[in-house]
């Protein structure tokens, strides 16, 4: 698993770096799901977003994964912390 992690990891913070220094309004984060799409889109899932309002599904394998929740952004922000900590032990 750490191995694994450690190969995501730039990619992670290259991610979480990017959408840190390119903040939006919460609910009106259009660049933010349009790169969210991307990245998804590049990891080959299916996608699918809204004309009538942000968000975006990405699905993989036999279920969907939607990230639509501004909310996750701070996990994630949480997340690149705990991410630090484990690579590091």
């Amino acid at each position: 698993m750490k191995k694994t992690l450690a190969k995501l990891s730039r990619k992670i913070f290259d991610i979480f770096n990017y959408l840190h220094q390119n903040p939006e309004v919460s609910w009106k984060e259009v660049n933010t799901t349009s790169y969210i799409a991307n990245i998804l889109k590049e990891n080959g899932c299916l996608v699918t977003t809204f004309p009538d309002h942000t968000g975006v599904v990405g699905e993989i394998g036999d279920g969907p994964v939607t990230v639509h929740d501004p909310r996750l952004l701070n996990r994630i922000m949480f997340q690149k912390v705990r991410l630090r900590s484990f690579l590091n032990e």
